[in-house]
């Protein structure tokens, strides 16, 4: 900061100039944000979608019945989804701790027979 005459401070020219955008030279700037909104919105589909397939075909319940309570949960398993991506550091993380689980589900469902009743 450099003085004045009457004691009051003002700005150097560089402290006035604006900084380099955080992104520069490490390609796209938003590419950490445009990678969490698709995991959050396409892992976190697939994440809520496995949970109620494998839900519905572990319930004890007729097929119609088992398959809308299975539903109701994979609702706040979207939302848990959703918030866990933007609170995780890694991008790579959020990906792999979103699409691991569902790939599991969705075998394991696909394995297991239909437990309903008839």
């Amino acid at each position: 900061m450099q003085t004045v005459n009457d004691g009051m401070t003002t700005p150097s020219s560089r402290q006035l100039q604006s900084p380099a955008p955080a992104g520069r030279g490490r390609g796209l700037p938003y590419g950490s944000l445009l990678s969490r909104i698709a995991a959050a919105i396409l892992g976190g589909y697939l994440l809520a979608a496995a949970s109620s397939l494998l839900l519905a075909r572990l319930l004890p319940l007729a097929p119609a019945e088992a398959v809308l309570a299975a539903t109701l949960p994979s609702f706040a398993i979207y939302v848990g989804a959703v918030l866990w991506a933007f609170a995780v550091t890694d991008v790579g993380r959020v990906w792999r701790g979103l699409l691991q689980p569902a790939l599991a589900m969705a075998v394991v469902a696909c394995l297991l027979p239909s437990v309903g009743a008839p």
